[in-house]
């Protein structure tokens, strides 16, 4: 197929998958068309399609300041931490306004990434970093004093930000600050990516065991679901883990953070996710509930459990539906192989 035939395609297409498909084809297209056609990608009503626009036009290097600023404002998330990203190339004081208001949104991907454009700004994004090292969210406070701490390293004669007022009221209690030997293990964890995050993860474990554990339930905040699920799979091998810090995030405002506990808990047989398993099986997210009738088939032995993978068997969402029927299945099969023998009392 020729490129008119393409750019004909994407005009014609209703479906806004068939859309970006075709531009996904058109990645490695030359010529002003395929150009003109990115920009006008960049405006239709999908998002898919939108995100899609710009990952090609990132792929290509054809992107400019304006383009990417313009897409900070786009209604997608997925686009405007796309585009918070390709703002790194343009490290600019004059972009401060545009970027600083991101610190303070609701989603953690983009307050994570508009720290790193600060990073990458160099001196005049020091006071905000600053600003954040005792943040609320767990991963915003540890990148952001590992962040300062370059910083002033590198701009040693920079003035260090006056102190926070005190709070008004007390802050709630945090977990046992680690210890030296591996403090620094855990303030890198945010910035390492690949396989270097499982071998650090696992040295945090060894060197910080139960202390270290708790710790690293925080970045269960993180999101980069590869980052999470490291964490998941260290956690759950980690012996006697004390599952009774997951209990506080079954009622996380993050749908991940819900998720992985409940997946956790439900390795670890807690019977307290069973007390939550009733109001979890209506939360809005669908990844919440796949985790719970996850969860569930480890209680096996458990009537609440069953109760509520009847109540997931009638799901507004087919997966979860079909899902939540081969666990109960399951249980049934488990209960009646494991039932008292015919003949015997």
């Amino acid at each position: 197929m020729d490129l008119q035939s393409r750019i004909a395609e994407f005009r014609r297409a209703s479906s806004a998958t068939a859309r970006a498909n075709v531009l996904r084809r058109l990645a490695t297209e030359g010529g002003p068309e395929v150009e003109a056609l990115l920009m006008e990608a960049l405006q239709d009503p999908a998002a898919v399609v939108r995100y899609t626009a710009l990952s090609v036009l990132e792929s290509r290097g054809t992107y400019d300041r304006d383009t990417v600023v313009r897409a900070l404002g786009d209604s997608s998330k997925m686009v405007r931490r796309l585009a918070l990203r390709l703002l790194q190339r343009w490290p600019d004081p004059a972009f401060l306004p545009i970027v600083t208001p991101f610190l303070d949104d609701e989603d953690l991907g983009l307050r994570l990434l508009a720290m790193d454009w600060l990073f990458v700004l160099g001196e005049a994004g020091l006071p905000y970093l600053q600003a954040l090292q005792e943040d609320t969210m767990f991963s915003v406070r540890i990148k952001a004093r590992h962040y300062v701490r370059d910083l002033r390293r590198r701009f040693p004669t920079s003035r260090p930000a006056a102190p926070p007022p005190a709070p008004s009221v007390p802050e709630p209690a945090r977990p046992t600050p680690p210890t030296a030997s591996w403090r620094e293990s855990l303030e890198r964890l945010p910035i390492v990516e690949g396989a270097d995050s499982r071998l650090l993860i696992e040295r945090i474990l060894q060197e910080g065991g139960e202390e270290a554990a708790r710790a690293l339930i925080h970045f269960l905040e993180d999101p980069r679901w590869n980052r999470r699920e490291m964490i998941v799979q260290a956690l759950r091998s980690y012996p006697h883990f004390p599952s009774v810090y997951l209990h506080p995030l079954l009622t996380h405002p993050l749908w991940y953070v819900r998720a992985a506990a409940i997946e956790l808990l439900g390795s670890f047989q807690d019977p307290v996710l069973l007390e939550h398993a009733t109001r979890l099986a209506k939360d809005p997210n669908i990844e919440v509930r796949r985790a719970l009738v996850g969860a569930l088939r480890h209680f096996r032995f458990e009537e609440d459990a069953r109760l509520v993978l009847e109540v997931l068997a009638r799901d507004d969402h087919f997966l979860i539906r079909r899902l939540a029927r081969e666990s109960l299945i399951q249980l049934r099969q488990t209960s009646s192989s494991t039932g008292p023998e015919p003949g015997l009392s």
